[in-house]
C-alpha cells in the first residue's frame, strides 16, 4: 500500500492498523479476513474489500470510489 500513498500523495491518506490491537475497530467495520481494504472518504466508509487484491484492482478501485483520484 505504500505505492498507493507515494502515487497519490496529498489526494489519499493509508493507514494500517493492527487488528489484534484493535478489537473494536475490527469489530466495528466487520473486518473477518485479512487483508482487508476500506476506503472512506470524509469519513463514510464507501467500500469493504477483503481478501487479496492485485496492485492494478486496488489502484481501479480507488479511482472508482475516489474520482479526485483520476
Amino acid at each position: 500500500m505504500t505505492w498507493a500513498a507515494e502515487t497519490y500523495d496529498g489526494k489519499l491518506k493509508v493507514v494500517k492498523v493492527d487488528v489484534e490491537a484493535n478489537p473494536k475497530t475490527t469489530e466495528k467495520y466487520k473486518v473477518y479476513g485479512l487483508p482487508t481494504v476500506l476506503i472512506f472518504e470524509s469519513g463514510k466508509l464507501l467500500t469493504h474489500n477483503e481478501g487479496a487484491i492485485t496492485k492494478a484492482k486496488l489502484d481501479k478501485l480507488l479511482k472508482e470510489k475516489l474520482p479526485v483520484l483520476v
